[in-house]
């Protein structure tokens, strides 16, 4: 009862829903998976908010485009001389989608496109580093309300700024520290990796705090901060607001982040950590097995640029076989030495994505067999509003594709649909999956489509 599917069982439900929609299971993979590539695209894309352009006509300079792809290489595994290889025929200065996204396709050679988004989001917080002259602030100096405010007005719900006043000694920190966990969880919200928070981020900053404030405060301080009116705030303005939400909600500006920033190291945890769903433990009192760790930091120590010598200094003195969150957070935090926790997440669920490479025999089932549901309904029946299996006929010469293209085309939109990294996939992932199609099924039918290609029962359903 997890409510996952892993890969075998969603292609059965692929094959279910050409049925239905009378779309193919290669055009609806291509679409979802088009629709990731756009995700690529629009982190390179410089947008003019006083001029918004559908993505059909938003073009990318090509100067942008090798920043990002030699930026991102090393990330990648990929050497200076095959960007180079790729970018060489390109000729002109403003690419299109569709141009950028045959270029992204030769550069990746088969690697999943989120490893690729990922890579080009760390590209972009490169701009951070430029920013973090604002943590010299971050203890006793007034911060843009108070330059806002200086006739003693402010927003309705917002505290007006005060004079500071002596640090408590013992909230007091040092300033490479302040700069430390500031740092970390301002790249941890940037989710666009612009250097710039949208009122999102902080929605979800602030719902680590133990007594949130409610989103409409939180949104008149998030307009007040916005200095400069962009829509947007950057490192300095949010260092603000997070001074005035320290006066409202009676929490210190370094332990606010400090809780962000517990609750990413968490996903992390939980990436490693095997779950007993019979016996649900509390994050306090889950522990996960050292050799477990060790696959994972050992799998991704070559996306985070960690020699297997570094990884090994860092467990070297671990003599436990089982790691609490606590110990686990210090193994990590001396592991990535400065990188952005998010770059451990993602390279722990590409750790994880592993098990879906043993799972690919199913797509030899692509063309011309039954599916999962032609095993259930052996008596001849269906879930109420699911479509019976019908006898196989021949491929459409127009649809059909080579064996190798159905498997690239299915891994890579199932990898991008598990979210959470385990080779199975949730009914919110297959909801996202259907509306990529031009004329999406009611939720009530996905639903019951979903529990009947749950084959085994499980809950979950594989590809």
């Amino acid at each position: 009862g997890s409510g996952d599917i892993d890969s075998e069982e969603f292609l059965g439900l692929c094959r279910a829903l050409q049925k239905l929609t009378k779309v193919s299971v290669r055009d609806m993979i291509m679409m979802y998976t088009r629709k990731q590539y756009a995700k690529l695209f629009n982190l390179v894309y410089v947008e003019d908010k006083a001029h918004p352009q559908p993505l059909e006509s938003r073009t990318i300079a090509f100067k942008d485009l090798k920043i990002f792809m030699d930026t991102s290489a090393g990330m990648l595994s990929i050497s200076s001389a095959d960007v180079g290889k790729v970018l060489k025929d390109v000729d002109a200065e403003q690419l299109d989608f569709d141009t950028f996204s045959d270029l992204i396709q030769k550069m990746i050679r088969g690697k999943s496109i989120s490893v690729v988004v990922h890579a080009f989001e760390e590209a972009k917080r490169i701009r951070l580093e430029s920013r973090m002259k604002a943590y010299q602030k971050f203890e006793g100096t007034a911060g843009p309300a108070a330059r806002k405010g200086a006739a003693g007005t402010a927003s309705p719900g917002v505290p007006a700024e005060e004079p500071s006043k002596p640090a408590d000694k013992k909230s007091e920190v040092t300033k490479t520290t302040d700069i430390d966990i500031f740092s970390e969880a301002f790249a941890l919200m940037d989710s666009r990796g612009g250097g710039v928070l949208s009122l999102d981020n902080v929605y979800e900053f602030c719902e680590a705090l133990p007594d949130p404030p409610a989103q409409s405060v939180v949104r008149k301080l998030y307009n007040q901060f916005d200095e400069d009116g962009s829509g947007d705030i950057d490192s300095e303005e949010f260092l603000g607001l997070c001074r005035a939400l320290q006066k409202l909600t009676k929490v210190s500006v370094r332990d606010m982040i400090m809780m962000y920033t517990r609750k990413q190291y968490a996903k992390l945890f939980n990436l490693v950590y095997v779950e007993d769903k019979a016996h649900p433990q509390p994050l306090e009192s889950r522990t996960i097995a050292f050799k477990d760790l060790k696959i994972f930091m050992d799998t991704s120590a070559g996306m985070l640029s960690i020699s297997s010598a570094d990884v090994g200094k860092v467990l070297k003195d671990v003599d436990a076989e089982q790691l609490d969150f606590d110990t686990f957070s210090d193994l990590i935090q001396k592991m990535i030495r400065g990188k952005s926790i998010s770059v451990v997440v993602h390279a722990f669920e590409e750790a994880k994505r592993i098990r879906l490479e043993s799972r690919m025999k199913a797509y030899q089932k692509f063309e011309g067999t039954a599916g999962p549901a032609a095993r259930k309904g052996a008596a001849g029946t269906a879930s109420p509003g699911v479509p019976a299996e019908e006898p196989s006929k021949p491929a459409d010469k127009k649809s059909e594709v080579t064996k190798t293209t159905d498997i690239d085309i299915f891994s890579e939109a199932f990898a991008l649909m598990d979210s959470r990294g385990g080779g199975v996939l949730s009914l919110d992932n297959v909801y996202e999956f259907c509306e990529a199609l031009p004329d999406p099924p009611a939720q009530s039918v996905v639903r019951k489509l979903y529990n009947q290609f749950d084959e085994d029962g499980s809950g979950d359903i594989d590809s």
